[in-house]
């Protein structure tokens, strides 16, 4: 099994626009708040997405087609 590492905001972020999704979709997508996901991506009023969410957004988005 794969163990799934602590994101950085950036990654967050990246990963989100890499699929074409606004921080609204995302957070729905994983039955989050807006604000909260706002936080997930922030350097400087971050918390730490759960890993679990971050598993959940991670499968959930594989199937996305990547934004060009």
């Amino acid at each position: 099994m794969t163990k799934i590492e602590q994101p950085t905001p950036l990654q967050i972020k990246s990963l989100r626009e890499s699929v074409g999704l606004t921080q609204k979709q995302a957070a729905e997508l994983l039955d989050a708040t807006e604000r909260t996901w706002r936080r997930w991506e922030s350097d400087s009023d971050s918390i730490n997405i759960p890993k679990s969410k971050w598993e959940l957004f991670l499968m959930k988005t594989v199937t996305m087609p990547k934004k060009k």
